[in-house]
Order: structure tokens, then sequence, then C-alpha cells
């Protein structure tokens, strides 16, 4: 599989509160071909966002995927990932880290900042997960952009907005 359009969402119920991601992966056609639903139980909506970025990473690397291009509403998210923004939050700056750890196991990943409307699965299924009151899952196969950061083997390349994808 060449790329894969990735689209990552947390969301919370009360912030701190009941948290949940939601992830889903799209092939090259537009076809869905893996989604996750996952309750994190109690954090703030940061750390479901950068949660959401960290379980599909990892499930891309299981996939053995090497060109992503992760879609997310959180602007605080992207620009973290792309430096704009400087991690001050202690338990945000290990999530942080964990995510730069694994961009370096693909030979490229876009991480671009999209509207909340776009994004409109992966909230549901973020939202979804709040609602579920064990720490369980739900996962399953074939179910304008102001800013965007690459990772090209392990290397974090800023793009242009003149040359976003």
């Amino acid at each position: 599989m060449n790329k894969v359009k990735i689209f990552i969402d947390g969301a919370c119920s009360g912030n701190p509160g009941i948290a949940g991601i939601g992830v889903v992966f799209f092939d090259n056609n537009g076809k869905q071909i893996f989604e996750l639903s996952h309750c994190l139980g109690h954090a703030t909506n940061n750390i479901a966002e950068y949660e959401a970025l960290l379980h599909a990473l990892k499930k891309a690397e299981q996939m053995k995927l090497n060109e992503l291009e992760i879609c997310s509403d959180s602007e605080l998210l992207v620009y973290q990932m792309s430096g704009t923004y400087k991690v001050k939050d202690e338990k945000l700056k290990i999530l942080y880290n964990k995510a730069i750890d694994l961009l370096g196991k693909f030979k490229g990943v876009n991480i671009l900042h999209i509207k909340r409307e776009e994004n409109a699965i992966a909230d549901k299924l973020a939202k979804a997960a709040t609602k579920i009151t064990t720490n369980s899952e739900i996962k399953g196969q074939a179910a304008d952009r102001p800013a965007c950061v690459r990772f090209e083997a392990g290397r974090k390349v800023r793009v242009p907005k003149s040359r976003m994808p």
C-alpha cells in the first residue's frame, strides 16, 4: 500500500473527564480500511488528541505502512508537532516524545490541520468512545489547510503553505 490517509480525533466528556479517541484509515482510493474507537478513561482533551496520534502511528507500524498523511482538527497537536508551539505541559511532553520516536519509523509523514467538519468520522468515533464505561475498544476493517509538517525518515521538514499537499 502506497500512501494512507489517517484522520484522528480526541474527545472528552468534561475537561478533564471521560476521554476517547477515534482513528480512521483510508487507502489511496479513498476506501476505509481501518477504524478505532477507544475509551481512555479519565484524561484531558489534549491528552486524548495525542493518544489518538499515538494509536494511529502504532497501527500504521503494525500494518507496515511507510507513507502517512495524518489529519487532525487539533491546532495544538499539529502546531506542537511542527515546532511552531512549544510543548509546556509535562504530561504532553511525554506523549510528544513518544510520537516523535514513532514518526522516525516511517519513510514520510505529513501531519495536517483540518477543519472540524472535515474530521466527522474520527470525531464520531471519539465521542462514541466517551460513552464506553470500561476501558474497551471497538476496532475493525472496512469500516484549506492552515498547517502542515512532514517527517521524512525521522527528520522534521516544515512545508511552506504554498507547497502543501
